[in-house]
């Protein structure tokens, strides 16, 4: 059905319009309950490369080779694995403000204190990608747990920070995207897809060097 709308790259809606109805429709659906597993190496990165990525790639028009750096900073979007990495830590956010009595903050609380980094528990999984984004001190915020809102701008902070750094990181080593700006805008898309978006070829000639 949403083909039949124009979610494909070629003859089809402008590129802002089809990253919108990406993270409307399909992202929810491609990340359902990955918060609640691990979901970590070669699995998670079977996802990425043929779901995530792939489509993305299709909606911008661009080469299935083109590097992972450009198809974030020209898409705005965020790599699957902060998504999930997202999706996680909200999560936790909702255990620390639920009561002291329930099971999930009595068994958050449990976990955090008594297993190892060895563990395969949740809350360990939990710890190690807190610790990506210098969230640290899981155990405070049981203890003191914030507001829904003050939680959710301190990780988006956070989270978009290290992303932030680590694509324009990573795009410098690419050659091919010289003439691709390092400014890589969370959740909004590149600014030539919005001026030239009726000519997709213009767009490739102007920022790949092949």
């Amino acid at each position: 059905m949403l083909k039949g709308a124009g979610l494909h790259g070629e003859n089809g809606s402008d590129p802002e319009t089809l990253i919108s109805l990406f993270k409307t429709y399909i992202l929810p659906v491609l990340t359902y309950g990955l918060e609640v597993r691990v979901s970590t190496g070669k699995h998670l990165d079977l996802v990425q490369q043929q779901q995530h990525k792939r489509w993305i790639k299709q909606f911008l028009s661009l080469n299935v080779n083109v590097a992972d750096p450009a198809v974030y900073i020209l898409s705005g979007l965020l790599p699957l694995e902060a998504e999930i990495d997202i999706k996680i830590i909200t999560l936790f956010g909702n255990i620390t403000r639920s009561e002291r009595s329930s099971i999930e903050w009595q068994l958050a609380e449990r976990q955090l204190q008594i297993k190892t980094y060895s563990s395969n528990s949740w809350f360990i999984e939990l710890k190690k990608i807190c610790a990506k984004y210098e969230i640290l001190d899981l155990l405070q915020y049981l203890e003191n747990p914030l507001p829904k809102i003050k939680w959710k701008k301190m990780i988006t902070t956070k989270i978009h920070k290290y992303w932030e750094d680590a694509i324009t990181s990573k795009m410098k080593g690419y050659s091919t995207l010289r003439y691709l700006k390092d400014e890589y805008d969370i959740g909004k898309t590149y600014p030539l897809l919005k001026t030239a978006s009726a000519n997709k070829t213009e767009i490739k000639k102007n920022i790949f060097v092949y």
